[in-house]
């Protein structure tokens, strides 16, 4: 899908740091895919290249397959949306799928980092560069949990941004992010790494 757009300064000159995608599954639809998620067991979330001490957190990996396909379909066609739209990455795709949870009995967080991997110290699973970061938010702020606002930087002072439940933000992989500690209550997300060849 190639999107043309009525405003093509904005395409042509602007790089948005985010952009979101509301509304993009009902309600039933957040429900099943937080039950498909559930499902799976959860690890201590580990860190590539890091301390662990920077993230508090459960997660899962989860292979793109047969059973999730109704959703991973809808994202992937958001992800080619906003992707021409506002950033026109060069991608291939993505073959797994991150499940989050941040725990507020242990404050749960994520301190600030990027996902683009640098370095030679790259995962052997990762084939290519992350270059396309995307955050579904699965349980809804201040009645699920409290605290654990997404945060960016397009400068040394981060921007705290308060997501709705169900709702996408897509963003450069090299760009620094995290979730500030969760105060109580449970924070469930899905994460995903789009790839594609290096930066040129």
């Amino acid at each position: 899908m190639t999107l043309i757009s009525n405003n093509p300064y904005e395409v042509n000159k602007i790089t948005e740091p985010w952009a979101y995608v509301d509304n993009l599954f009902t309600e039933d639809e957040l429900t099943a895919i937080l039950d498909y998620c559930s499902s799976k067991e959860l690890n201590r979330s580990n860190t590539v290249n890091s301390d662990n001490k920077v993230r508090i957190s459960s997660n899962s990996f989860n292979d793109v397959d047969a059973e999730n396909a109704w959703f991973i379909r809808k994202i992937n066609e958001a992800v080619v949306s906003v992707n021409d739209r506002f950033y026109g990455f060069d991608l291939y795709g993505y073959s797994f799928f991150q499940y989050a949870e941040y725990d507020g009995s242990e404050n749960g967080k994520y301190d600030a980092h990027t996902d683009l991997i640098m370095g030679s110290a790259k995962p052997t699973y990762m084939l290519d560069t992350r270059k396309l970061s995307v955050t579904i938010l699965l349980s809804e702020p201040d009645k699920e949990f409290t605290g654990g606002d997404f945060f960016i930087h397009q400068s040394a002072e981060a921007t705290s941004l308060k997501m709705s439940k169900g709702q996408m933000i897509f963003f450069p992989s090299f760009m620094l992010h995290g979730v500030k500690p969760v105060l109580s209550g449970v924070r469930k997300s899905i994460v995903i790494w789009v790839e594609g060849p290096k930066f040129k």
